[in-house]
């Protein structure tokens, strides 16, 4: 399945795990619910691929449910199920989108799931964000300030929970992205079927950039439009980093390049340079939009520092792609970049605050030469050791073969 076009990390799992399957299956027949533009990652597919539209594609989109999202989506995702398999019956099927409320339909027609998850659909960091009246993404500051609202969201919360987990069920096996997710993931799905895969990054193009080239004072940001990516906070960042140091003004610039998915993410792109201009900063700001894979890599082999603002990241493939061409990377404590990606102080940068990260991009900018290098080197070694195609290759063909086998033996 794929229903987005915004060129994020899971159409990347989605292309490397058919690369996989042609690789392992030549013979085998791939059909892909829906279309993406392969050209957004520059990935060349070793054989043919079929596709079939799905109009109820449409009916998964959180934009068109300004109430009761979460649930009109779930009932979205099954509507889509339906009509998968009224248009094509798969021997197996294989999400890499988290289309978990469709699966039920897939087990009831005898179709083996292999499921890859970004992140659950619903976790117990929402839940505990309701329960504890915190305003967030999720929860609306009508909602947080009302107890009863409080209460009531809580349980259609508690209610969506036991009917992901029990989709989740329905698979037979899951493969998580990143440490923070398997944690997640295990609280609602079983966990016996629950593996680690880090998913696949695009690092031979990256590693082959000079790390000893020299590089612009530009800060690099890379992830989609989307309201959780917390973009806005880097441009306070960037007005914090001109107030303690005043004399890099016209000097560094922020580049901020992001896939956006519809009007809305497009808006909020708009948005955010508008903000840049309300702060007086925004000949040191560029933010461009659906941006071609040859631009960023062009980016990439010319920043100094990347940044990336999400709090609980589910694994954050952006940031090992900026490790992994040299670029000395601040993210966020917490989620994927904290539990598997970033060691502070050694390959990259974590912080939490807009004073932390301006004070830690005014450190790494006044480092001498030689400790950029040194910390360019390591986080470029620290991402090709442990996250490549290869390696989400190998991984998720272990789980694959585990469910082909099992098909057989029952055949």
């Amino acid at each position: 399945m794929c229903t987005s076009q915004a060129g994020g990390g899971g159409e990347r799992v989605l292309w490397m795990s058919i690369i996989a399957v042609q690789k392992r299956y030549p013979e085998a027949r791939i059909v892909v619910y829906t279309l993406v533009d392969e050209d957004t990652f520059g990935i060349k597919l070793q054989g043919p691929v079929g596709f079939v539209r799905l109009v109820s594609a449409y009916f998964i989109e959180a934009r068109w449910y300004p109430r009761l999202t979460m649930l009109l989506q779930a009932i979205g995702m099954w509507l889509m199920g339906i009509e998968c398999l009224v248009k094509f019956k798969p021997d197996i099927l294989i999400d890499t989108e988290g289309c978990a409320f469709a699966y039920p339909v897939f087990s009831t027609a005898k179709v083996p799931i292999v499921s890859y998850v970004h992140y659950p659909f619903i976790s117990s960091d929402m839940m505990q964000t309701v329960a504890n009246q915190n305003v967030s993404i999720n929860n609306s500051p009508l909602v947080a300030r009302s107890g009863l609202l409080t209460k009531v969201k809580s349980v259609y919360y508690g209610l969506l929970s036991r009917i992901y987990g029990f989709c989740g069920s329905q698979t037979s096996c899951s493969m998580a992205n990143s440490e923070w997710t398997l944690e997640h993931l295990g609280k609602v799905w079983p966990k016996s079927k629950c593996t680690k895969v880090f998913p696949p990054c695009d690092l031979a193009s990256m590693e082959a950039l000079d790390l000893h080239n020299e590089r612009e004072p530009v800060i690099f940001s890379l992830s989609q439009f989307r309201p959780e990516k917390n973009q806005i906070m880097q441009i306070y960042v960037m007005k914090r980093l001109f107030e303690i140091a005043p004399e890099w003004m016209g000097k560094v610039k922020l580049v901020m390049y992001g896939g956006c998915r519809n009007d809305q993410d497009v808006k909020r792109s708009e948005h955010f340079n508008q903000l840049a201009k309300d702060l007086g900063i925004e000949s040191s700001v560029e933010i461009r939009v659906n941006i071609s894979h040859k631009d960023i890599l062009n980016m990439l082999s010319r920043a100094s520092i990347g940044i990336h603002t999400m709090k609980e990241e589910h694994f954050g493939i952006s940031i090992v792609e900026l490790m992994a061409s040299g670029i000395i990377t601040v993210a966020n404590n917490s989620g994927g970049p904290k539990s598997d990606i970033i060691h502070h102080n050694e390959d990259g940068f974590l912080c939490s605050t807009i004073e932390e990260y301006a004070q830690t991009i005014k450190q790494i900018i006044s480092m001498p030469e030689s400790r950029r290098l040194e910390l360019r080197t390591k986080a470029r070694d620290s991402a090709a050791s442990r996250f490549s195609a290869n390696i989400y290759e190998d991984g998720f063909l272990i789980n694959l073969e585990t469910v082909l086998t099992a098909q057989l033996k029952a055949a």
